[in-house]
């Protein structure tokens, strides 16, 4: 998409409540619509709907760590272990030059990762593609999975309904 097409895109949507930005936001990405589903659940979580310090300084929707497509920054990261409970930890946060790339990042890391990509392709609900990214290590907090599936039932999805990858839930 043209820069200046993704400005207009970005600028229009400025004033839109987060879901209805996140799925232009997302359909701007190119993210199929499952996708788009797994994504904003995902990001509403990480973000706490796009308010968090790293969504709005770095553009970070995911919480993903490591290089993005405009380098990373330093910072701490909350992670959950067994042992130690909720712990703090530097970490490097990716950087993406707006969230329309972040998001389409996002989705061709989780579709192409040898990590993720089978089990989340396989899923046949939006619960089983959220638990595959869980049971594959993208979040440690231990009820992740049950949060991103309230996430997702409280923007109108039925995370136990059909889904798939390309389609979405199933209406």
């Amino acid at each position: 998409m043209g820069t200046a097409i993704l400005s207009l895109v970005l600028w229009w949507t400025m004033g839109f409540p987060w879901k209805e930005r996140f799925e232009v936001m997302a359909l701007a990405a190119g993210a199929p619509a499952g996708m788009r589903q797994l994504a904003y659940a995902v990001a509403t979580l990480e973000t706490g709907h796009g308010t968090s310090r790293i969504s709005k300084a770095y553009h970070n929707l995911f919480g993903i760590k490591g290089a993005g497509t405009s380098g990373s920054a330093d910072g701490t990261a909350i992670e959950w272990d067994a042992e130690k409970g909720y712990y703090q930890t530097p970490d490097r946060w990716a950087m993406f030059r707006n969230d329309i790339d972040c998001i389409a990042y996002w989705a061709r890391w989780i579709l192409s990762s040898p990590r993720y990509s089978a089990d989340v392709k396989a899923a046949g609900t939006l619960r089983e593609a959220i638990t595959a990214l869980h049971v594959n290590k993208y979040a440690t907090e231990p009820a992740w999975a049950d949060r991103v599936a309230g996430v997702a039932r409280d923007a109108g999805w039925d995370p136990d309904a059909p889904w798939s990858v390309d389609q979405g839930v199933q209406l």
